[in-house]
């Protein structure tokens, strides 16, 4: 579950792997720091946007809403770097983070968590991002139609129950 970013070959191998989104756990300067350099630095080269999202217990899903809504005229992906300012948000914010990260594919996201590992573990924020996908057709479905891929009716596929989620890699 661990997994400590690099190198841009790194976010490369996640990119493969199908999971647009990385959880930087902890308030370590030199590791955070180093993490969304190397990030910005490969997301700027492959002409990603950049939204910079500051999160607190104050924040609504109206505040989300003109941030997530689509208003490119280019319709370009994006790098969400996500801070939780205080380590608390509502549910709300987190359900609509969570489903933004499953149904925005063609985007990544960082997610800078700026509590203790341990601590992060225990809370309904880590659970919403490390659950399995609950129908596993509509995942497939939703990357094969953003790689442009035909995937035969016949197929069947069960995701990795284990603690890693589809979409998630976590570092601290």
């Amino acid at each position: 579950m661990i997994y400590q970013i690099t190198s841009e070959k790194d976010i490369e191998r996640l990119r493969e792997k199908s999971k647009n989104c990385i959880v930087i756990v902890g308030g370590e300067p030199v590791i955070t720091n180093q993490t969304l350099s190397i990030c910005k630095k490969y997301f700027e080269t492959i002409n990603f946007g950049l939204e910079t999202i500051s999160l607190d217990l104050n924040t609504t899903i109206s505040d989300l809403g003109p941030i997530f809504s689509d208003g490119s005229l280019f319709n370009n992906s994006t790098l969400y770097n996500i801070s939780l300012v205080t380590g608390k948000i509502s549910d709300n914010v987190k359900t609509t983070i969570t489903h933004s990260i499953s149904n925005r594919i063609g985007d990544f996201f960082i997610i800078n968590v700026k509590t203790d590992s341990k601590d992060f573990k225990k809370t309904t924020w880590f659970k919403l991002l490390t659950s399995p996908m609950t129908d596993s057709r509509s995942f497939f479905k939703s990357r094969s139609d953003h790689r442009k891929i035909e995937i035969p009716k016949s197929f069947s596929a069960s995701i990795n129950s284990a603690s890693q989620s589809p979409y998630c890699r976590f570092t601290n």
